[in-house]
Parts: C-alpha cells; sequence; structure tokens
C-alpha cells in the first residue's frame, strides 16, 4: 500500500491552510499499520463522531494549556482551571493538566485540597491510583499504577477507562517497551475514534508516531504523525486553541530531522516558533527553538545554532521565564565552549547559576551542574568535573536529568578519547551504567543512546575487548 503523505500542511492563526514548496512523498506503511491509516483516512470523508461531553472537555484541555503558556491570560486561565477542577474533581483530564503546568499553577493549597479529598486519595480506586500515578511521575514510578488503575478499571468503555489506557501506553514506551506500547494504541484506536472523535483519535496516533520512532521506525513514524496532525486540524476552528496541533508539530519537525530531512525539519520548526510567538506562547517558541539550535548545531551549522539560541534567550528573559532564562543562559554558553569562546562560555554560566539560585526549579537545579562539567572537562579540571557530577547525581533522577548525564559522558568520552586517558573513558563507562532507568532519547532529532553506543564500542574494539 502507497501513501501519498503531504509533508506539512500548516494551520495559521486564522486556521487558514498555507503549504511550503514541499512535494508530496511516497511511504509505504507496515503491514502492522496500513489497515488504521486507510480507516483514519478513510473516515476523514465522514463526519467526525464522538460523545459530546468528551469532545467539549478535550477542547477546554487544549484551551487551558494554551491559556497556561500565555503569560497576559495566565492569571484568568489558572482561575477557570481550579473552578472546573473542583466542581469535578474526579475528572481524569484535570490531574494530569495540572502535573504538567505546576510552575504556571502558583496555588499549591488548592491543588493539596482536592488531590487530598477521598474521590482522588482512594487509591484502591480505578480513579485514585491514576492520581497517585501522576503525582509519583518525577519519579518515575508513574507506569507501574497507571498499569494498575486499568486493571481496577470499572467501565472498560467509558472515556476514564480510555485515558488511563493512553497513560499505559505513554509509560510502556517511556519504559524502553515501545512495541507493546504500539500494539495497545492500535487496540483503541477505535474506541477512541468513538468516544473522542478525531481529537482523541489524533492522540493515539501521536502515541504511535513517538512509539515508531523509538523503535527507529521512521517511515511509520511520519505516516503516524502526518496521521495525527490531519486529525488535529480538522478538528480546529477559528479561534480555537492550536497548541497541541503545535505539539505535534513539533514532534513531525524531530521526526524528519530523524530521518535526515534537515530542510524541511528546520523550516517547520521555523513555522512553530513564529505562530507561537504571535500568540504570546514563549515557553512553546522556547521548546521548539532548544530543538532546532540542536539541529542546526548537529548539522554542522554552529552559528545558526547559537543564534537560535540568544533568541530562546531573549524571549524567555522578556516573559520572565524562570525557568527557561537559565537554561537558555546554558544553552548560549555551550555553543560559545564549542567555539572556543572558553571566557564568555563562563560569564553565561555564571549568569545562569545566579538565576537558578533565585528561582530554583528542580529540573534547572538537578541539570545545571551537568551543563557546567562540560566547560570544566574542556578546560581539564576533572576534579571540579567530578565534583559537579556528584551534584547532579545526588538530586531526583528524573527523565532530563537521565539525558543530561548521558549527554555529558557522551563529550567526556570523546574528549578522553582524544586525550588517550582509557581510565577516564572507562569511568564513564561505569557512570553510565548506573544511570537505572537507561538512556533515552528526549528530541528526535537527538541520537545520545546511539551515539554512545557507538562511541564506546569503538573505544572496546580498539582494545580488543
Amino acid at each position: 500500500m502507497i501513501i501519498l503523505l503531504p509533508l506539512l500542511m500548516f494551520v495559521g492563526c486564522g486556521n487558514e491552510q498555507q503549504s511550503l514548496d514541499y512535494t508530496s512523498s511516497e511511504i509505504v506503511p507496515s503491514a502492522l499499520l496500513a489497515p488504521h491509516l486507510a480507516t483514519s483516512w478513510q473516515n476523514l470523508a465522514g463526519h467526525d463522531s464522538g460523545d459530546s461531553e468528551v469532545i467539549r472537555d478535550l477542547k477546554r484541555f487544549v484551551f487551558l494549556q494554551q491559556g497556561l503558556y500565555d503569560s497576559k491570560k495566565r492569571a484568568v486561565v489558572v482561575d477557570s482551571f481550579f473552578a472546573l477542577w473542583e466542581a469535578c474533581p474526579n475528572h481524569v483530564l484535570w490531574p494530569e493538566l495540572e502535573i504538567k503546568n505546576r510552575r504556571f499553577l502558583g496555588n499549591g493549597n488548592r491543588t493539596t485540597a482536592i488531590l487530598t479529598q477521598p474521590v482522588c486519595a482512594d487509591t484502591s480506586t480505578a480513579f485514585g491510583t491514576y492520581v497517585l500515578g501522576w503525582q509519583l511521575f518525577a519519579a518515575r514510578k508513574y507506569g507501574m499504577q497507571f498499569q494498575h488503575a486499568h486493571e481496577l478499571s470499572e467501565d472498560p468503555n467509558s472515556f476514564q477507562s480510555l485515558w488511563i489506557d493512553l497513560k499505559v501506553i505513554f509509560a510502556e514506551r517511556k519504559s524502553d517497551n515501545p512495541r507493546r506500547s504500539i500494539d495497545t494504541a492500535i487496540n483503541i484506536l477505535p474506541q477512541a475514534r468513538k468516544l473522542g472523535g478525531r481529537q482523541l483519535e489524533a492522540q493515539v496516533w501521536e502515541e504511535i508516531a513517538r512509539a515508531t520512532l523509538a523503535t527507529g521506525e521512521l517511515d511509520d513514524a511520519l505516516l503516524a504523525v502526518n496521521m495525527a496532525d490531519t486529525l488535529t486540524a480538522a478538528t480546529i476552528q477559528p479561534g480555537d486553541a492550536i497548541v497541541e496541533l503545535l505539539d505535534i508539530r513539533m514532534l513531525k519537525a524531530g521526526i524528519l530531522a530523524a530521518r535526515r530531512n534537515t530542510e524541511l525539519s528546520m523550516a517547520l520548526y521555523d513555522d512553530n516558533i513564529k505562530t507561537a510567538i504571535d500568540l504570546n506562547l514563549s515557553y512553546v517558541a522556547s521548546r521548539n527553538l532548544n530543538r532546532v539550535a540542536t539541529l542546526a548545531e548537529a548539522v554542522g551549522n554552529r552559528e545558526s545554532g547559537l543564534q537560535y539560541c540568544r533568541q530562546g534567550l531573549s524571549i524567555a528573559i522578556s516573559d520572565q521565564d524562570s525557568l527557561n532564562v537559565p537554561r537558555h543562559m546554558m544553552n548560549v554558553a555551550r555553543r560559545l565552549r564549542m567555539n572556543g569562546e572558553l571566557d564568555s562560555c563562563l560569564v553565561y554560566q555564571k549568569k545562569a547559576s545566579l538565576w537558578a539560585a533565585a528561582y530554583p526549579a528542580p529540573e534547572i537545579v538537578s541539570r545545571l551542574p551537568l551543563m557546567q562539567a562540560e566547560y570544566y572537562a574542556q578546560v581539564g579540571q576533572y576534579d571540579v568535573v567530578d565534583s559537579l557530577l556528584q551534584a547532579a547525581a545526588g538530586h531526583v533522577l528524573n527523565e532530563s536529568n537521565v539525558e543530561a548525564r548521558s549527554e555529558l559522558h557522551l563529550e567526556l568520552i570523546r574528549s578522553w578519547m582524544e586525550a588517550d586517558r582509557p581510565d577516564l573513558i572507562y569511568r564513564s563507562i561505569n557512570a553510565i551504567k548506573d544511570l537505572r532507568y537507561g538512556v533515552g532519547d528526549i528530541a528526535a532529532d537527538r541520537h545520545v543512546a546511539a551515539d554512545l553506543n557507538l562511541l564506546i564500542g569503538e573505544f572496546l574494539t580498539h582494545r580488543g575487548e
């Protein structure tokens, strides 16, 4: 089966469809995905299905998400969100929205008041166990709780049960079992279409795209993300929130980058950045800027990568984004270091440290020492590298910390191979083995796990091991 795939179609702020000057690409899906892709495409010709209340709540979720990202609307949206959650504390969507946006909500007392209610705290029920999974999210113990919640589900045909299944799919992928994630997602596609229409069907396809990306099936990943894009775009009316569509297109840009379609990928990142800036979504713009900066660097355009990082820093400072300002500062510092501008690198590192000390977000505090260690490794101060590694290891492990530690050791191994220091290379190999949850890749266009395996393999081969 050959599917003609329109690679990039854009929906602007007024929902007018625009296309860049790209041609369609003929891609053959796997036998596993082909019939399900065909069904989803065929259903686009008919009327959208779904329970009206489920569709309404899914749209509310995206509207609230986009409002929380918008600093001009955030205060009003926070009140709207808590009013909805307090009125229906056992709604399956609101705990997820809270945990993913806690830094924007700013009212821990209202959250605690809801989460301590019996309906949320009773872990003998599917909903209570699901809520516990989100509360354990940072500790990466959520997968077991989501699976338990799935087993406790009273009505397998309910929206609550289906949403919990989506979280099981997410957890399976994160726990290095993407093949099972794909199978589970395919199984729930018909029910998702029936309950939540195209919007919920698109979310399942998005999970399939992420899982097939994790298995390295890039043709399937691109077909799946394109299906998610098409379904989501079909549900958007003028004035609707489009942040979910921007997330899907950021994933698509990453998949294109993984396929070495660099020009298409960068164009899509650029379009996302422009749209996000126009909508005052600096957080979304920042995420895309981080990814496109990394991609530019990966293809050898360091100056372009540095400019993207500087743009991200400028946006974050203007928005007083305490989470992303130090992150962008460290990204600028990293590019300066790679360009040999070590003094300028150190200036930005010190600025980032001051900002992080003033606004000590856990995800920044845990990652900052790892980014600082790259500088001290380059200048040969390995005692400082060791102390920074120990400082980072003292923080609760989260996905970005695991990724950052792995990235650091990737750079260290490269440096130490050049310096002919096998003792230090072995130390890094042992440190990587100590990463309890393995090495994953946050972005499709970064290949930390593969690069580490290749580099370590090269080193051990030369040693005759």
